[in-house]
C-alpha cells in the first residue's frame, strides 16, 4: 500500500481558465526503487546495489522524431564517455487525460535514462560525475539547436515529476505517484 500521500498546494501562479494547465508544478523524491527494480530487470540490466543505479528524466520534443533520436544519441554518448554504463530507456508512464488541452498541446515525450555507477566512484563523485554529464549533454543539445528538450534531473539519489501543470494534477499525471510499490 502506498505510504505517502502528495500534498496539493495552491499558490499565486498562474492557471489556465481549464483549471488544469498552469505555470508548472512538480514534485522532487527519492528514487524509487521498489519500481525501477523490475524495469532494470526487463530492461536487461543487473545492479549489485541500489545505490548503483542513476535515473535521468528527459523530455523530447514530441513532434520532431529527429530532435528526439539526437537528444538520445548526445546523452547515451556523454554518459558513456563518463563511464557510465547504459541500462536502458524506459517510458514513463502517465495519464494525459489529466493535463489541460495547453499543456497536452505542448506536452514532450517523457522518458527515463536508467544508469549504472562507474567502477570505483564513491556516492559523490557519482553524483558529481552526473551534474557534470547533464550540463555537458544540455550545452550539446543546444548546439545542435534541439528545441523541447529538457533534462529535470540526472542523479544516483533524487527525481523530478514535473511538468506544465498546477499541483493538483502532479498525482494524476504521473501514474508512478499512484503506483503502491512507489516509496521514497
Amino acid at each position: 500500500m502506498n505510504q505517502w500521500k502528495v500534498f496539493r498546494v495552491a499558490h499565486g501562479g498562474a492557471v489556465n481558465s481549464d483549471g488544469k494547465t498552469g505555470d508548472g508544478a512538480g514534485v522532487m523524491t527519492h528514487l524509487p526503487y521498489k519500481i525501477l527494480r523490475p524495469v532494470v530487470a526487463e530492461l536487461g540490466g543487473t545492479l549489485e546495489s541500489d545505490a548503483d543505479l542513476a535515473v535521468g528524466v528527459f523530455f523530447l520534443p514530441a513532434d520532431r522524431s529527429d530532435d528526439q533520436v539526437k537528444a538520445k544519441a548526445i546523452a547515451e554518448r556523454v554518459l558513456r564517455r563518463r563511464g557510465f554504463g547504459i541500462i536502458g530507456w524506459r517510458e514513463v508512464p502517465v495519464n494525459p487525460g489529466a493535463l489541460g488541452q495547453l499543456a497536452l498541446d505542448t506536452m514532450p515525450v517523457i522518458l527515463h535514462l536508467l544508469l549504472t555507477r562507474p567502477a570505483g566512484l564513491d556516492d559523490e563523485a557519482f553524483e558529481r560525475r552526473l551534474y557534470l554529464g547533464r550540463r555537458e549533454i544540455e550545452d550539446l543539445a543546444n548546439g545542435e539547436q534541439i528545441r523541447g528538450f529538457y533534462i529535470p534531473s540526472l542523479s544516483s539519489r533524487l527525481i523530478n515529476y514535473k511538468g506544465f501543470m498546477v499541483a493538483s494534477t502532479v498525482e494524476e499525471f504521473y501514474l508512478d505517484l499512484v503506483n503502491e510499490d512507489f516509496e521514497t
